[in-house]
């Protein structure tokens, strides 16, 4: 009997996809992570000292973010808990000294349309202890800042209109829950002009 012979070829395999090898993987894994860094930067708050005027206010308190540049402090007695920075340039509304804390003081500020609405600084703010309420209704964007000193800032309570810009950090003094629109921040740069 002979041996019956096939005409059989054998096909080469064909070489793997670029993205199958390990150097596929190790492209793959650079782009992704440039791309990361890149929405990490984009999304990452500006909070530099802007200047103090009508062209730099802020429309919302949105700069936040980072890590606080100190620990906790003591003021007055409290201890402030810092967990981020903030910055914001905005019109003062009105201001007055911040009982819980010597030297410190509660400033509201207008923000995006309000601020450049002269009419808007008529609207009443009652202080109350360390709490600062502002006239329902009458003005729909600001927010409370309640400043607390220190050795690097120069603090001088704003006057009515003046435009107030400040990098800090943000946090929580013991025994005093912020609210909404209101925060507690531990000065780093701060600047005013009419």
């Amino acid at each position: 009997m002979t041996p019956v012979m096939s005409d059989t070829t054998y096909l080469e395999e064909p070489p793997p996809r670029w993205f199958n090898t390990p150097q596929g993987w190790a492209v793959l894994g650079i782009a992704m992570m440039v791309v990361a860094l890149l929405i990490a930067c984009m999304w990452r708050a500006d909070l530099s000292l802007r200047p103090a005027d009508a062209t730099q206010v802020d429309q919302a308190v949105k700069r936040v973010g980072g890590q606080a540049l100190h620990g906790p402090s003591q003021f007055g007695g409290k201890t402030f808990h810092p967990f981020r920075q903030l910055s914001v340039v905005g019109r003062c509304l009105d201001c007055a000294a911040y009982p819980p804390v010597p030297g410190g003081l509660s400033v509201v500020l207008l923000l995006g349309a309000d601020a450049a609405n002269d009419d808007a600084l008529r609207t009443p703010v009652t202080f109350t202890g360390d709490k600062a309420v502002v006239t329902p209704g009458a003005v729909t964007h600001y927010a409370i800042f309640h400043l607390l000193p220190s050795d690097s800032v120069a603090l001088v309570a704003p006057t009515k209109g003046d435009f107030v810009s400040l990098v800090g950090d943000l946090g929580d003094l013991d025994d005093h829950l912020t609210g909404n629109e209101e925060y507690t921040v531990r000065l780093t740069k701060f600047q005013q002009q009419p």
